[in-house]
């Protein structure tokens, strides 16, 4: 399972967000704030470069997500025995 803490904490520590690219001399792109001309990091693939970009947003918003639908299914679970669940999972093997 992953430790959505240790995620979190690696998204806090990075640089804010949201990032953009563009192309840099030589055919790379560069990762910068939005807000500045910070070079973050440069790929050889624009592909790579924009993955990364949206990646920044992405991540902290799966996790926020990812953490909803854990409490959702502990939420339900309340209501399911889980014995049920398991005699199911037998029947079906």
């Amino acid at each position: 399972m992953l430790d959505l803490n240790e995620i979190k904490a690696a998204c806090e520590a990075a640089t804010s967000g949201p990032w953009q690219c563009g192309p840099l001399t030589g055919g790379y792109w560069a990762l910068a704030f939005q807000w500045s001309n910070d070079l973050l990091c440069s790929q050889n693939r624009e592909a790579d470069a924009n993955f990364c970009v949206k990646a920044r947003t992405w991540v902290p918003a799966l996790v926020e997500e990812l953490e909803r639908a854990r409490a959702e299914i502990e939420r339900l679970e309340q209501y399911v025995p889980m014995k049920h669940l398991e005699a199911q999972a037998n029947d079906r093997a």
